[in-house]
């Protein structure tokens, strides 16, 4: 498919384009981690939170392991489990 001198000038480049892309993983990530991060908490009570969506009024939805689904408001108050949920089983 190739000629031994098409080979010896791809094997080098590869390996120059190789390690140029792990410096700019490196340099990528060392700015992604300078900045700071402020953790908050916004609901409590929750059993393992598993999956969020956000609701236009500011609210969320947010399943839990068990299989429950339950309402969070914006000032962090969390509903009793939603009805009509079917059933889940979770693994892993």
């Amino acid at each position: 498919m190739y000629g031994k001198k098409q080979k010896r000038w791809i094997s080098p480049s590869l390996r120059g384009l190789n390690i140029g892309l792990c410096a700019a993983v490196l340099l990528i990530a060392q700015s992604a981690t300078a900045q700071a991060l402020k953790l908050e908490t916004v609901a409590s009570g929750l059993q393992n939170p598993w999956a969020l969506a956000f609701l236009p009024e500011g609210g969320y939805l947010v399943t839990e392991r068990p299989g429950t689904l339950r309402y969070v408001e914006r000032s962090g108050g969390v509903s009793a489990p939603l009805a009509g949920v079917p059933p889940v089983a979770s693994g892993g």
